[in-house]
């Protein structure tokens, strides 16, 4: 056993854990579904970078690096959808349809190219993704969704026309 694996192993099912509880404590509201989405990008992107550490073959290794990188293209968007939600405004409706489409277009790229990922390397934790030209792009669409997210959620949580405990929420979940 590879102990480099163990904390994204560990880590991911806590993740998935703490999404399944969320969802059962309400099954019909939608933020709660969309957290659910969210760990579950997570967890998928956890659990196979813990089974691309541990692997001895590098292309089976490739395999789960892509596997990795599926949750890895739906975490901001979940987590920008999920925010959205959460915090009942509906005045980014283009942007967060705008970040889905750009997120099936990394999909796409990343399932029937090597332009995203472009094979998996060998270093002394195990193996790690090996990046394409198009990561960069890849990269600033992660960064810009979640800028765009943390914005949101930031100055909803100075808005002085909610009430203290929900601003209060609204921190917990900038945490």
């Amino acid at each position: 056993m590879n102990p480099y694996a163990l904390p994204p192993l560990i880590t991911s099912i806590f993740v998935f854990l703490l999404g399944c509880f969320a969802f059962l404590q309400n099954r019909r509201a939608k933020p709660n579904f969309l957290f659910l989405l969210e760990t579950i990008a997570i967890f998928l992107w956890l659990f196979s970078d813990y089974m691309m550490y541990s692997t001895q073959l590098q292309n089976k290794a490739f395999i789960w690096a892509k596997v990795s990188y599926i949750g890895a293209i739906f975490i901001p968007v979940f987590f920008f959808h999920f925010s959205l939600s959460f915090l009942s405004i509906n005045k980014f409706k283009f942007s967060l349809f705008a970040s889905y489409i750009l997120g099936a277009l990394f999909l796409l790229s990343l399932l029937l190219t090597s332009h995203l990922i472009a094979g998996a390397g060998k270093h002394y934790w195990g193996y790690y993704p090996k990046i394409g030209f198009l990561h960069t792009y890849f990269m600033a669409y992660y960064g810009f969704v979640l800028a765009t997210t943390f914005s949101a959620l930031y100055s909803h949580s100075k808005d002085q026309a909610r009430p203290p405990q929900e601003r209060n929420k609204i921190k917990l979940v900038l945490l």
